[in-house]
C-alpha cells in the first residue's frame, strides 16, 4: 500500500513539473528500476533478512516483486534497501528523493564554506 503512495506522489511531483531537477532524479531512478525489472523478467527481485515468498505475494497486489536469489540480476538495483515497514531499491529513493524535490522546491545552496537550506516555490 505504501509503494501505492509513493508512486502517486511521484506521479503527481512529475506532472505538475516535468522538467524540474527533481523530475530528472526521478526519470534516472525510473530508469534503474526498469533496468532491474527488465533483467529480471518484469519481476523486482527483493533481497531483505526472514522475507519469503509467500509474504511478498501477501503485500504485492500486482505481483511485481519476488524473492532475490543468486540468479537475480543487478542486484544493486534490486529491492535490498529494509526499512523495516518496506524494502526499497536505490531507484525507489531516487525518485522519493526527486519528488519530494520537485514538490516543495528545497534545494541546498552553497554560499561560501557553509551549506544552508534555502526554499523557492517554483509552481
Amino acid at each position: 500500500m505504501i509503494n501505492i503512495l509513493l508512486g502517486l506522489m511521484v506521479a503527481y511531483s512529475i506532472w505538475m513539473n516535468p522538467m524540474g531537477d527533481g523530475a530528472q532524479m526521478a526519470y534516472v531512478g525510473a530508469a534503474m528500476n526498469l533496468t532491474a525489472l527488465i533483467s529480471n523478467g518484469f519481476q523486482m527481485p527483493v533481497f531483505a533478512d526472514g522475507l519469503t515468498e509467500k509474504k511478498i505475494q501477501e503485500r504485492d497486489p500486482f505481483h511485481i516483486h519476488k524473492l532475490g536469489d543468486e540468479n537475480s540480476k543487478f542486484k544493486i538495483l534490486c529491492d535490498w534497501l529494509n526499512f523495516g515497514y518496506a524494502v526499497f531499491s536505490p531507484g525507489d529513493l531516487l525518485m522519493l528523493f526527486g519528488a519530494f524535490y520537485n514538490i516543495t522546491g528545497f534545494q541546498l545552496v552553497k554560499n561560501g564554506q557553509n551549506i544552508t537550506l534555502k526554499y523557492e516555490y517554483q509552481f
